[in-house]
């Protein structure tokens, strides 16, 4: 249930005596179901978690202290996603068609973003295979120099752009980039400098949602939103956001997963580190290596990279692993956490969320392994310890900005 206009809202659990909440504010009553429990585990800075079972969801920070602060059922639909890039962080709510930005300091909304025309809601994109697809289904957001919105739409040939009042500001129009069903499947949005950088899936949907070629990247001049040139991955399927280089201040350098198709062991890197400038791509990992897909990488140092390695070997169960990899020679360094083990040998799809946070790794992990956020050693790989939210798992990660 939700109070709002059709530009701006904000969720009634977060709003009480006129001002968003968090536990630790005073002169105020506290809203239902907030929780804050500590670990004593340190994580060197903040980082924000979105908490989801896909049906009811959840926002939470992570302190540098190693205590969580969760602000549980919150309308975000059964599918939402965290996005944004450097300096601003939202979630989308792809099926209620919502982006909505992020005050990590209160874990309270702000301006909550329409990414669509009225008229593309009713408009219905009839595949060759008579596949009917209707709605936007928004995918990410990032924000320009200028406040505007710009987010990609899995379901539309276009990437919206969004004034920063609320009001629509047009659209660019990336329908070249589309494989035979009409429809390139913008993915990740990334702004830097006066670029916007757009991955582009290339799934054919009537051919069983089967990569159709190598991912694109896609560079966008701002000013102009007009398509400057594309650059192709040695892999297929660019999949989830593009993460930044710590190392790099200008947030140029990225990598992003390359999982092909999920399910079956695909030729081609695994996983890619760009150069969104200077359009350099070196790929790295090999599925036939990793045993998988990977569906989550971020880079930590110019020899180390974290993955999340979905399993191949049982498609019914994806059982998940995560590792640590050198990107310049696609050597596996080590295993961190593996859902298969003595008691439970088939694991299960359990690690969602991954983030680099100083000198420590956080790994998001849900049921049917054990619920929280496994943090790790960079430097040796050893765990630290779990922090457990109170209400839901971890679906997404991120070190607040």
């Amino acid at each position: 249930m939700r109070t709002c206009s059709r530009v701006r809202m904000r969720h009634p659990l977060l709003v009480v005596c006129g001002f968003a909440v968090a536990p630790f504010l005073a002169g105020c009553g506290e809203s239902p179901g907030l929780s804050r429990t500590c670990s004593g585990i340190a994580i060197d800075a903040a980082s924000l978690v979105l908490l989801s079972t896909f049906q009811v969801s959840g926002l939470g920070r992570i302190d540098a202290d190693g205590c969580l602060t969760e602000v549980p059922d919150i309308a975000l639909g059964t599918d939402p996603a965290l996005a944004g890039g450097r300096n601003d962080v939202f979630v989308v709510a792809r099926d209620d068609q919502l982006v909505h930005e992020v005050h990590a300091d209160s874990l309270s909304f702000g301006r909550t973003f329409v990414p669509y025309e009225d008229a593309e809601l009713d408009e219905t994109h009839v595949l060759a295979c008579n596949q009917a697809v209707k709605g936007t289904n928004p995918q990410d957001a990032d924000i320009d120099a200028d406040g505007r919105l710009w987010v990609t739409r899995w379901d539309k040939p276009t990437v919206a752009i969004v004034e920063s009042d609320g009001s629509f500001s047009g659209k660019v129009d990336l329908s070249m980039f589309a494989d035979a069903d009409g429809l390139p499947e913008a993915s990740a949005v990334r702004i830097v400098g006066d670029r916007a950088y757009v991955t582009i899936e290339r799934i054919d949907r009537c051919g069983g949602y089967e990569p159709s070629g190598p991912g694109i990247i896609v560079e966008i001049d701002v000013a102009t939103r007009q398509v400057v040139k594309s650059i192709e991955l040695g892999g297929a399927n660019p999949f989830g956001r593009m993460t930044a280089a710590p190392w790099d201040a200008s947030g140029s350098t990225i990598a992003v997963a390359l999982p092909g198709r999920f399910l079956e062991i695909d030729d081609g890197d695994a996983a890619a580190m760009v150069d969104l400038k200077g359009g350099n791509v070196v790929g790295f990992g090999r599925e036939t290596e990793l045993g998988g897909s990977v569906t989550e990488v971020v880079l930590a140092a110019p020899d180390e990279a974290y993955m999340i390695v979905s399993n191949t070997d049982n498609p019914d169960i994806n059982a998940t692993h995560v590792v640590r990899i050198d990107p310049q020679t696609g050597q596996v360094a080590s295993t961190l956490i593996d859902s298969r083990g003595s008691d439970m040998p088939d694991g299960g799809f359990c690690h969602m969320g991954l983030a680099v946070v100083g000198e420590r790794i956080l790994v998001g992990s849900r049921p049917p392994c054990e619920t929280g956020v496994v943090v790790f050693e960079r430097q040796t790989g050893q765990q630290l310890g779990v922090i457990r939210p109170s209400n839901l798992p971890p679906i997404a990660l991120q070190a607040v900005p």
